[in-house]
């Protein structure tokens, strides 16, 4: 079966590049200061929203994204769940 695949490249949007480099800024600003705010220790079983610096934590998805957004309303905020147990992944993808 052969199909013909074409991929075409589209220029960039400047609103999308923006709104990434912004999602980007959340999620590094999460990296350097999880371990320092003890985020894993104090916020299991919870959601977290990163924000322009600041950390929000709540029961559900929707809370902490309605709090970050109340506060910086044109940011992209990193969210995450942090699971109630403690657990090593293992990350892999087959070939």
């Amino acid at each position: 079966m052969n199909r013909q695949l074409t991929i075409e490249e589209l220029p960039e949007e400047p609103q999308l590049t923006a709104a990434f480099k912004r999602a980007t800024a959340n999620l590094l600003w999460f990296n350097d200061h999880a371990t320092e705010l003890e985020v894993f220790k104090r916020c299991r079983g919870r959601f977290i929203a990163i924000s322009e610096g600041d950390l929000f934590v709540g029961a559900s998805r929707e809370e902490v994204e309605r709090l970050a957004s109340e506060r910086h309303p044109d940011d992209f905020p990193y969210i995450r769940y942090i699971p109630l147990e403690r657990a090593y992944r293992i990350y892999a993808y087959k070939r």
